[in-house]
């Protein structure tokens, strides 16, 4: 009885595996193809291991790279800026598992000039694996494109505007200008 049961079960648990596949198969075949895009925005991971972490980098108050070794390289994105961090360069962190986690806490060190201390404390985001190439491209100075002007107002049919010659001319005689009433 008990071995015609579990037979039982496991006919039914594999139909339904079954029927679970078929129908995301189909729903597959519905949805349009997606396009792969070379920028989209990819998911950090939540931890990296600190055993290989070679060394640090800091951005500015709110992105630091982790070097690792070999040819890894992590960009985390703090949630909020770190106040000084880019100031001071220099953070600590402490591990109780040989990983470092979003939400674990980094502190500011900053130099007193009678030793290191300990400054604001900051919790970091999501690691990023990126390449050299990455790295390369978040250093490069960013060009600044100027806005456009947008081009003058035609000037409306019928106002009475000096040209640039006659103002120069009087602004030279020293006499004020001529303004013809209508």
């Amino acid at each position: 009885m008990f071995i015609r049961n579990l037979n039982r079960n496991v006919c039914l648990l594999a139909t339904s595996v079954c029927l679970m596949f078929l129908s995301q198969l189909t729903a597959a075949q519905e949805e349009p193809p997606e396009v792969e895009v070379q920028d989209s925005i990819v998911e950090g991971q939540r931890c990296v291991s600190s055993r290989p972490i070679r060394k640090t980098e800091v951005l500015d108050d709110q992105n630091i790279l982790f070097y690792m070794r070999g040819t890894d390289i992590y960009l985390n994105h703090l949630p909020k800026p770190c106040k000084r961090l880019s100031e001071s360069g220099r953070f600590l962190y402490r591990t109780t598992v040989a990983r470092l986690c979003s939400a674990d806490i980094i502190n500011v060190l900053s130099d007193t000039g009678l030793g290191v201390t300990q400054g604001r404390a900051c919790k970091l985001g999501n690691f990023y694996a990126i390449t050299k190439e990455d790295v390369e491209k978040i250093k490069a100075p960013q060009e600044i494109k100027p806005k456009p002007v947008p081009p003058a107002e035609p000037e409306e049919p019928g106002t009475d505007q000096m040209g640039e010659a006659e103002s120069t001319e009087d602004a030279e005689a020293g006499e004020p200008p001529v303004i013809e009433e209508k």
